[in-house]
């Protein structure tokens, strides 16, 4: 053994350099001289050669092999299975080639047949010449496997201990089977160990989800997936509950460790809130105010559909919602710029304050102008005293602003009107009741030439009267949106003919001459009858009015382009200046002007002229001199190669009547949005104007399904795109019909 060391280290051992102990000697000594001895070392060690012969070991190695110092010189190959044996002599030569160390597991038959699985340790200890040695460390490692158990067992029953104080089910599996599980968990399910070993964790799932879930469990541990599932399972007594389960997996061992929560109240709660939230939605979803709610930061979080509709944003828009962001353009009242510190939202934010009533306009992504009157408060946290939300709603108040103004400027009108009215309308009839005494008086004895010329002047202030009663009839006719519109074809010479005709005494009173320059016969157009005599009629008088006595009326009727015709009436009278020409045909500068010989009027001729003729598709204008005469020109379409327009684009007004008011979002969506733009669209008779119309209905119906209106869009959308306009106008008038049936009160005139 190695405690013979002194023999190993004799002179002869020493003389000897080419014997094998002079080599055990010289290593020994070497080591010896460090203060180490192998014999010290506390596990087994071996001294072989390539052979596997043990030569020499420690006594650690002989308690281990169970053998004493007579029974050395044994192959150590003796106590290695033939398994193992190829494996040990790859090891001998792995470190002879390297020189470095080599280990490995494997399985010892020991001295008493006992079998231990032990780890080696392969050192090249000694080579010269052919001699080579190995030591040999090596341990027992069933010592170190039952350490590892009696302390892994240990932890264990620290974790049981764990796993069965706490309220949530645990369990483990083994490829998708149960082998583990605690007592909590049997409590939950109602069923004994017994009952759940050795069963698949889905088997626990309510039936309908069973096969679902199975395909999760399989995919999670593909993918090593551990986020929480939630799943209806099974008691044993067959009532349902909620659950949570947290895994962790173990791949490489084919194990899963579960961790198993009872949720159900947790989900009742959610579900109240669900319902809750619910209820509230659909409260507000049914509300015509917007509703926008803003986190601390300024962010919206949540909104209604109505809010939508009013800002025309869509849901994947409004989270970016910034009211007062560049395009917008919100202004006040006044028209100045709208400052983000004055929006009530950023009030209530930033102080905590409520704010209502306060109104601003802006302009829609679409580029349409609304007026909406906005309330806003804070939502405080109960907890913290803090402002954490702010709740906005406002309502769009476009109708109500249009129609306020159109009240102000019809009150205006009216109050011009009055005035006009109260001088002028008196006038007439004074003069009339004083020819009339004249008349009348028996001592007065005129001749039959002063007869004459009293009843012509009574005639033409009579004819005065009533040319301005009937202005003002029909211009309040249409400002209710009344006057109907028929349009059909007719020529325009004979009607030209029956207006000189009606005109030529008054002409002949201040010794005018009429005249008419037409190049054809007949002009056969399409439009309203009685709306083109009536535009004939104020131009013909208004003529005969400003022209000084002996001049010169002519009437001229020639093509124009677009399939239209223009008329044109010039006189020889007073003319007008460049300004007073602009103001001639707007609304809140009405005025009467008398005429050369004092003639009176309302100043509403001009006014309705450019009403009829626009509501008939055409335009009217005017050039002009102080000093040389006036000339009026308008147009009016030509019937020659226009299709008739009599389609028919509302089929059945009943079904669409019914279909609006059965949802009353879609009635306050179709007064507000459509009907605004309608009339719009009806005062310009603009292509621009006619898109935005056509725009907002049909986003109506697709976002509705109202069915029975998409034969009107289709046909108004044909007939814009085409410049038919005597078919836009029969579009229009069956659309007020359906307004007047919904009792919509139009907010602009219709032309």
């Amino acid at each position: 053994m190695f405690e013979n060391k002194d023999n190993l280290n004799s002179s002869e051992s020493e003389s000897d350099g080419n014997s094998l102990a002079g080599h055990m000697s010289a290593f020994f000594n070497r080591n010896h001289e460090n203060n180490f001895s192998l014999t010290n070392l506390p596990v087994p060690l071996l001294i072989v050669d390539e052979s596997g012969t043990v030569l020499n070991c420690n006594q650690e190695a002989l308690e281990f092999l169970n053998c004493s110092e007579d029974e050395l010189n044994f192959s150590l190959f003796e106590m290695i299975p033939p398994d193992y044996q190829p494996y040990t002599t790859t090891l001998l030569d792995s470190a002879k080639a390297t020189g470095k160390p080599q280990m490995g597991e494997m399985i010892l038959v020991l001295k008493d047949g006992k079998e231990t699985r032990v780890k080696i340790f392969i050192n090249l200890y000694v080579r010269k010449k052919e001699d080579v040695l190995f030591t040999i460390v090596i341990a027992d490692l069933s010592d170190v496997k039952q350490f590892y158990e009696e302390k892994l067992f240990e932890i264990e029953l620290k974790y049981r201990e764990l796993a069965e104080s706490i309220n949530e089910g645990i369990y483990m599996t083994e490829w998708s089977t149960i082998t583990k599980v605690n007592t909590p968990l049997l409590k939950i399910f109602g069923y004994s160990e017994s009952e759940v070993i050795g069963r698949r964790v889905w088997e626990f799932v309510v039936p309908e989800y069973r096969e679902k879930i199975k395909k999760i469990s399989l995919q999670k541990i593909k993918q090593m997936d551990n986020s929480p599932v939630e799943v209806q399972v099974l008691r044993k007594n067959g009532t349902r509950f909620w659950a949570e389960v947290r895994i962790n997996i173990f791949k490489e061992e084919h194990k899963i460790f579960g961790v198993l929560s009872d949720i159900t109240n947790r989900k009742a709660v959610e579900k109240a809130l669900k319902e809750s939230e619910l209820k509230y939605r659909s409260v507000v979803d049914t509300m015509n105010e917007g509703v926008v709610m803003r986190d601390i930061s300024g962010k919206v979080v949540t909104w209604n559909q109505a809010a939508e509709r009013i800002l025309d944003m869509t849901s994947e828009e409004m989270p970016f919602f910034n009211i007062l962001a560049p395009h917008w353009k919100a202004v006040k009242e006044d028209g100045s710029a709208f400052d983000i510190n004055e929006h009530p939202a950023v009030i209530s934010l930033s102080t905590g304050k409520a704010v209502q009533n306060v109104i601003m306009g802006i302009h829609t992504k679409t580029g349409t102008f609304r007026w909406i009157r906005t309330n806003s408060a804070p939502v405080m946290n109960n907890n913290k005293g803090t402002i954490k939300a702010a709740v906005s709603s406002f309502s769009d108040i476009t109708y109500l602003k249009t129609t306020e103004n159109k009240l102000r400027e019809i009150n205006s009108i009216k109050d011009k009107l009055f005035s006009i009215i109260a001088h002028d309308l008196k006038s007439p009839y004074n003069a009339q009741m004083g020819f009339l005494e004249l008349l009348m008086d028996a001592d007065q004895h005129h001749t039959p030439e002063q007869r004459k010329q009293f009843i012509q002047m009574l005639y033409e202030s009579t004819r005065q009267s009533f040319a301005l009663l009937d202005n003002l009839l029909v211009w309040s006719r249409n400002q209710t949106g009344k006057t109907p519109f028929q349009p059909k074809e007719f020529d325009i010479v004979e009607m030209i003919d029956n207006a000189v005709k009606i005109f030529e005494l008054s002409a002949a009173v201040k010794k005018i001459a009429i005249k008419t320059k037409i190049a054809q016969s007949n002009f056969i157009v399409r439009a309203d009858y009685e709306m083109t005599n009536t535009v004939l009629h104020n131009l013909l008088s208004n003529a005969i009015k400003f022209t000084p006595s002996k001049g010169t009326i002519s009437i001229s009727c020639k093509p124009a382009k677009r399939n239209q015709l223009t008329v044109s009436v010039k006189d020889t009278g007073i003319g007008m200046s460049e300004e007073f020409v602009e103001k001639l045909f707007v609304s809140d500068d009405i005025h009467s002007t008398p005429g050369t010989e004092n003639e009176k009027g309302t100043g509403l001729g001009l006014f309705i002229c450019k009403e009829f003729v626009e509501r008939n598709g055409g335009r009217i204008w005017v050039k002009s001199a102080l000093g040389k005469g006036t000339t009026f020109f308008f147009t009016i379409g030509s019937a020659g190669k226009h299709e008739p327009g009599q389609c028919k684009c509302i089929l059945n007004i009943e079904d669409v009547y019914n279909e609006i008011i059965k949802n009353p979002e879609v009635t306050a969506r179709f007064n507000n949005d459509v009907a605004f733009a309608f009339y719009q669209s009806f005062k310009t008779f603009k292509n621009k104007d006619f898109q935005v119309f056509s725009n907002k209905l049909n986003k109506l119906i697709d976002q509705y399904q109202l069915e029975s209106l998409s034969q009107f869009a289709k046909c108004f959308n044909q007939n814009y795109s085409t410049c038919e306009k005597n078919q836009l106008n029969i579009c229009f008038r069956e659309l007020e019909k359906l307004f007047d049936k919904l009792n919509f009160m139009p907010i602009i005139n219709p032309r």
